[in-house]
């Protein structure tokens, strides 16, 4: 579980924090946030594992499953527990504008056409935790709707759950104009000759729903990248529902990952010279979001080389707990095994960048600067590894300074420049063994 929640922690993260120059976190907590269509590779050729194709059985609207504990329309009361929810408008750094004074969102569920299927693995090569667990799937209609017109969708999905707590629905994308109201007129128009379209993603719990709309932000009008929260609910959100927030005060989730990274790592230039990197990470003002075998937390990272070339800090994400991967290294037997990543990245000015990277050049005046770390997932894997990552960009047509929040980095810097995305003019390999 740790290792798919810290990928959507990421990606939430670059999906959201994003968004916002004036330290908004965008969507719920920039922290432990969904997924966004991360799976593995379906050949089985990398390791992984097909899944299991389940039998299907066909159940009416009112039926319960003994195996789920829930029936169809179960589901659906669940669904519509909240008629009305707090909705928040994170601010976006460029793009489509539309009104976003409305603070509630209306939103309704109904049965769509077809039966509810109870979906079981029965292939006895499937045991333990490589069983999928029974749900049921059932399609709906759902219906999100704000007074002031911004939102204004209906739209077919499929409802699922393994439980009569917890149901969801898959991330849907959709047309703009399917969308309707002023926000999916915003991005059409905007986005005339670029075919964008907008995701949604939902889940229902009984503490309450939860879920997101999400769009592009890039001003690349015929080349729109990357997806930024456009709205997101409950708008009190710190963690996302899977996750449970823990007061700030209390940091002991986050010591054993603290003591790991607070440490020298080997670091080798792209040029193929080697240096020593000290990372120096302490917890940030936030909340710890924690499950029972993972945590999360923002910390700020400084990392300083002995070659004298970086002394950098930016914001990051730290997150760990149970071990990620059954391939724990032969080498790491006498450690005991674990899962960690550290990710952050910012975007630097001319001045920081010669600052804090001695990175100077004339044709370069800003650029996003990443950093990430990883615990082992292969059998050969050091204890940690990962990389530092330069990547200029072009701000022109954005309507806000350099933003300040933590950026997603990764392969994603075109979306913050205006011009096509260049590749990295520093790049380091960090590990430590």
């Amino acid at each position: 579980m740790i290792r798919s929640v810290f990928i959507g922690l990421l990606t939430l993260v670059g999906l959201a924090a994003c968004s916002s120059s004036d330290g908004d976190p965008g969507a719920p907590g920039g922290q432990g946030g969904p997924g966004r269509e991360f799976v593995g590779g379906n050949s089985g050729s990398e390791g992984s594992r097909l899944p299991c194709e389940p039998t299907a059985t066909a159940l009416a609207l009112e039926s319960v499953s003994d195996l789920v504990g829930a029936s169809g329309a179960d589901l659906i009361a669940l669904a519509n527990k909240q008629a009305e929810i707090a909705l928040r408008w994170p601010a976006r750094d460029s793009g489509p504008t539309f009104d976003t004074s409305a603070r509630v969102l209306g939103l309704k569920v109904e049965p769509g056409r077809g039966p509810v299927l109870q979906l079981v693995c029965e292939d006895p090569s499937y045991q333990g935790t490589d069983r999928p667990k029974p749900r049921l799937e059932l399609p709906v209609v759902i219906t999100l709707r704000t007074a002031d017109g911004a939102l204004d969708a209906r739209l077919e999905t499929v409802l699922s759950a393994e439980s009569s707590e917890r149901a969801q629905i898959a991330p849907v994308r959709l047309d703009p104009e399917a969308v309707g109201g002023t926000a999916g007129s915003a991005v059409a128009e905007f986005y005339a000759d670029g075919s964008p379209t907008l995701l949604f993603e939902a889940g229902f719990t009984v503490n309450g729903a939860y879920g997101w709309v999400a769009g592009p932000f890039s001003p690349h009008v015929a080349r729109p990248c990357a997806y930024t929260a456009y709205a997101y609910w409950p708008a009190d959100s710190t963690c996302w529902p899977e996750l449970e927030g823990v007061p700030s005060d209390d940091d002991a989730l986050m010591q054993p990952q603290l003591a790991r990274v607070n440490t020298s790592f080997d670091l080798e230039w792209q040029d193929g010279r080697s240096t020593k990197a000290r990372f120096e990470v302490e917890l940030s003002e936030g909340t710890t979001c924690a499950a029972t075998d993972q945590a999360s937390h923002p910390v700020k990272l400084r990392i300083v080389t002995s070659d004298g070339r970086v002394d950098l800090t930016l914001p990051a994400i730290l997150s760990g707990g149970e071990a990620w991967s059954v391939a724990w290294p032969a080498a790491l037997a006498d450690v005991e095994p674990f899962g960690l990543g550290l990710a952050g990245s910012i975007a630097l000015d001319a001045g920081a960048l010669k600052d804090q990277l001695g990175y100077e050049q004339p044709n370069v005046s800003a650029a996003i600067v990443s950093v990430y770390l990883s615990s082992p997932s292969t059998n050969d894997s050091p204890l940690l590894m990962g990389g530092l990552r330069v990547v200029p960009i072009d701000r022109t047509g954005f309507d806000s300074p350099l933003p300040t929040v933590q950026l997603p980095g990764g392969d994603s810097e075109g979306c913050f420049s205006s011009a096509r995305s260049r590749g990295p003019v520093m790049r380091g390999e960090l590990t430590l063994n």
